[in-house]
């Protein structure tokens, strides 16, 4: 009966939906979602119309509105408040934006002095004084431009999905404490614009931590064999990093982290749209 069915979607609100549509699996048919690579700083809706119609005549015998929303969570407002002056600001991929009421707090307790913001494998020390909202999302994934350019090299990476900049330089440092013993030599690059540009970074051999300024945290590579400055990795790229990471790359051993808030909605929707189907499939 259904290859004599269609279905149809009109978008009613948004544009960081990559696909849409609804697909058959195992006789069942289910809502598919993907959302693009993106670090929104608020919550971004979703609004869709789906049609399933007849092919014989494009009329509809089901219509169905389905909405939902995806984004990150801010951080929590009763942690900045409970801060105390010189406490360092632990950020966690689970709510990782910062809002600029939050730095005006943050900076306020501080005495408008440099703060240190705190992630997995990551430090950041900064002034933050009249900065804007910004998304501190963060993950390890391999970005598999760079790995299929060095396949003979061994590479951590520190990704930055939201890349904050800030108006100030700070110091950021990075944890190196697994890689220390396996790479004979360690050097430090960021990825940027297609190409590998190198970063004179010191090591703190008590820490196990490579450091060096920058105002902007986007993608950064340390590698075990140096690469020769300005070194282009993806021709004519416009982007300032990679957004195409190999999440599962087995060498970071990085899971795939982006657009984790969507699981939950999604499976719902499809649930639900599972259900309805199944009524005209009788």
């Amino acid at each position: 009966m259904l290859e004599d069915f269609k279905f149809t979607y009109s978008k009613l609100s948004t544009n960081g939906v990559k696909t849409f549509k609804i697909d058959e699996y195992k006789g069942k048919y289910y809502l598919h979602v993907e959302i693009k690579e993106t670090t929104p700083l608020k919550a971004v809706q979703v609004k869709y119309n789906i049609k399933f119609v007849r092919k014989s005549n494009n009329l509809s015998v089901f219509a169905q509105q389905v909405k939902f929303e995806y984004g990150y969570e801010e951080a929590n407002n009763d942690y900045i408040n409970g801060l105390d002056k010189g406490d360092v600001i632990e950020v966690d991929n689970s709510n990782p934006i910062i809002t600029d009421d939050q730095f005006d707090d943050i900076a306020k307790i501080n005495d408008y002095k440099n703060v240190t913001l705190s992630g997995s494998d990551w430090k950041f020390t900064v002034n933050v004084t009249d900065e804007s909202t910004k998304n501190f999302l963060f993950t390890n994934a391999g970005v598999k431009e760079v790995l299929a350019k060095f396949p003979e090299q061994e590479f951590k990476f520190f990704n930055f999905s939201g890349k904050p900049a800030f108006t100030a330089t700070g110091k950021l440092e990075l944890n190196v404490d697994d890689i220390v013993d396996e790479f004979d030599k360690m050097y430090v690059y960021r990825y940027a614009n297609g190409k590998m540009y190198k970063l004179n970074a010191s090591f703190d051999a008590e820490e196990n931590t490579l450091s060096f300024r920058t105002n902007k945290l986007d993608t950064f590579v340390v590698t075990d064999k140096e690469i020769k400055d300005g070194t282009v990795v993806v021709e004519n790229s416009s982007s300032d990093s990679s957004s195409d990471a190999d999440k599962n790359n087995p060498e970071t051993g990085a899971s795939d982290a982006v657009n984790a808030a969507v699981a939950m909605a999604v499976a719902s929707l499809a649930t639900a749209g599972a259900v309805a189907l199944k009524k005209f499939s009788k």
